[in-house]
């Protein structure tokens, strides 16, 4: 099962989960226009009003719970697809003599990082540490062809800003263009626009909202009003479509530097 297939099956749970608050306030908006008639008063009915006055007067702290599970969902997806790849580019068996300087050098700095990381651990910590200091002192395996820390590419540290989702690409070397992310015509359909160029500006400006509004969630709480209008859906919709374009172009990537030799 791919990263992203495990990404989907996630995003779809939290698009369950709007479609459910969503409906309960639409059952809110009908109560009202409902008298107090025989067919009112069934506890199916009381049931129902109940329930969604309840996610009408939290529909702030639900929404905004939903943004974070759904952003969740994407930073999963970045700490799966890194090792995934990674284990892509070792089974390719690239030389050193065919591998781009700056992969060699990212390869080094992430096995690196690991390893500053794990010093005075627990003793998993120190096996962990004796294996990777084998790797990185050989660097290569014993048939010359480099052996990739999928371990390593996949650290986060927790911070995920655009640039630091960048930096994280950047360890396959690779960087992410809005143009490319606009080339997407799920995308441009979403912003109903025609030209890759605006796709990818308005991809950039709401995943920078996005990450805006959830650090916003995590420092002040659910119920905190955030600064973008969009509703809840659309955010999810936005995020998926980001996450199957972003895998998309990242596969090319890979696929390109896989078929060095």
């Amino acid at each position: 099962m791919t990263t992203l297939h495990i990404f989907s099956l996630k995003i779809e749970e939290v698009s369950a989960a709007v479609e459910f608050v969503e409906d309960a306030l639409a059952v809110q908006a009908l109560s009202r226009t409902l008298s107090d008639n025989v067919e009112a008063s069934t506890h199916e009915y009381r049931l129902l009003k109940r329930l969604s006055e309840g996610i009408g007067r939290d529909y702030r702290v639900a929404k905004n719970s939903l943004l974070v599970s759904a952003w969740g969902c994407v930073e999963d997806y970045v700490r799966g697809v890194l090792p995934e790849m990674a284990k892509e580019l070792t089974k390719a068996e690239i030389t050193r003599a065919a591998c781009p300087d700056n992969l060699f050098n990212s390869n080094i700095y992430v096995t690196a990082e690991a390893l500053r990381d794990s010093v005075g651990g627990s003793a998993l910590r120190a096996y962990e540490l004796e294996r990777m200091s084998s790797e990185f002192a050989e660097g290569f395996r014993k048939d010359g062809k480099i052996l990739f820390n999928d371990q390593g590419m996949g650290k986060i540290d927790g911070k995920f800003a655009i640039e630091d989702l960048n930096c994280y690409l950047g360890r396959l070397v690779f960087k992410l263009k809005w143009q490319d992310v606009g080339q997407s015509k799920d995308i441009q359909k979403f912003f109903d626009v025609s030209s890759k160029t605006a796709a990818g500006q308005k991809s950039e400006s709401l995943l920078k909202e996005v990450i805006k509004d959830r650090n916003k969630i995590a420092h002040q709480g659910a119920g905190t009003t955030l600064d973008t209008l969009e509703p809840i859906g659309r955010l999810v919709t936005f995020l998926r479509l980001f996450v199957e374009q972003l895998d998309a172009l990242l596969r090319v990537h890979v696929a390109s530097l896989a078929s060095r030799r």
